[in-house]
């Protein structure tokens, strides 16, 4: 039965709006107006309040858990979006920006248990009243372009790291014993290639050296100095660490493995390479940043 009022005539508002007696706007009270827009004191909602359309919207409600939904389904937009929803059990917030010709959605991924940075994203934190801090148990992984501190480029952190746990042949010519994937190196980037190597021999007083080389046996030496230790007994392990910051010369792309290579240096015995799970023998290769800031980087 439709109402019969001089407000409100069948299912239609004839007159500017209703309201409450006590209504004052943006105090008390409630008001409907005839143009479509409303004002409440309070309410509940036991769904979802969508608000936009179906290109962009905001949405608050229960997917079962509580998320809240502000983006776009509009490949073309520009602005970035904000997508929150749980995942196994655990909210999680995500910031993403909608897809672009040649590019992918980019993503910010909050939750209990990490946080990531995933596609074409560029993400802003900025602050009136402070710095602002990054804090909690896990790290942020960051996969994608470098990113920058206080203007400075401080690279895309790890891009490979190599494990040997288990010792090579005793052998008294140089010998690799650990060798990374293949890396594409980019000119105009500077690169830390890290050789955590350990060794022993059947000789004591014998010398082992430990080298770091670019894609084999013959291939450019990356340490500053070679790295020789004294065998302090038969069988006896001789461990250590070296980095080295390199870049790549010329204007093309250099796509090559990194190699760790032993050999006896001096003495009469043979020497090997050692490694095992609670030991292990690794080269790791991060993205260090512009070659701006490293003028001294070797050359590949």
């Amino acid at each position: 039965m439709g109402f019969r009022s001089s407000i409100l005539a069948g299912i239609n508002l004839v007159r500017e709006a209703i309201q409450s007696p006590d209504y004052q706007p943006g105090v008390s009270g409630w008001s409907i107006k005839r143009d479509g827009s409303v004002e409440f004191n309070a309410g509940e909602f036991r769904g979802t309040l969508h608000v936009g359309d179906d290109q962009d919207y905001v949405e608050v409600g229960l997917d079962p858990n509580p998320k809240i939904l502000l983006g776009t389904s509009n490949a073309a937009a520009t602005g970035p979006g904000f997508l929150g929803y749980p995942t196994a059990g655990s909210p999680q917030l995500r910031l993403a920006s909608p897809p672009s010709a040649g590019n992918s959605p980019g993503i910010l991924a909050l939750s209990p248990a990490s946080a990531a940075l995933l596609g074409d994203l560029q993400v802003i934190l900025q602050s009136t009243a402070g710095p602002v801090q990054i804090a909690g148990d896990t790290g942020i992984l960051m996969s994608g372009p470098a990113y920058t501190l206080d203007g400075v480029d401080q690279g895309r952190g790890a891009m490979n790291h190599t494990v040997v746990t288990a010792p090579s042949a005793l052998a008294v010519g140089e010998q690799i014993v650990i060798t990374t994937p293949n890396i594409q190196f980019d000119p105009g980037r500077a690169y830390k290639i890290t050789f955590h190597y350990l060794g022993s021999g059947n000789t004591a007083g014998d010398g082992i050296t430990f080298r770091l080389k670019r894609g084999g046996l013959g291939g450019t030496s990356l340490m500053d100095t070679l790295r020789t230790h004294d065998i302090a007994a038969a069988g006896a392990i001789v461990t250590g660490e070296t980095s080295q910051i390199v870049q790549v010369s010329g204007g093309s792309s250099l796509t090559t493995a990194i190699v760790g290579t032993v050999l006896r240096s001096s003495g009469a015995g043979s020497v090997q390479g050692f490694g095992n799970p609670a030991n292990p023998m690794w080269i790791e290769v991060v993205d260090a940043g512009d070659t701006i800031s490293y003028p001294n980087a070797k050359a590949l």
